[in-house]
């Protein structure tokens, strides 16, 4: 989760971003979880 922190600056919020993903998408990997919060961070930002 090393890009997912440097992003939030803060474990807890990187784990609970990753635990909604999850949530909403219980199909899918961890690994792929972690990219869709990294990339939701990244859109929000942007906009």
């Amino acid at each position: 989760m090393g890009r997912l922190d440097r992003l939030t600056k803060d474990r807890r919020v990187s784990e609970r971003l990753i635990e909604r993903v999850e949530f909403n998408h219980p199909e899918r990997s961890k690994r792929w979880c972690i990219e869709k919060a990294i990339y939701d961070i990244q859109r929000d930002r942007r906009g």
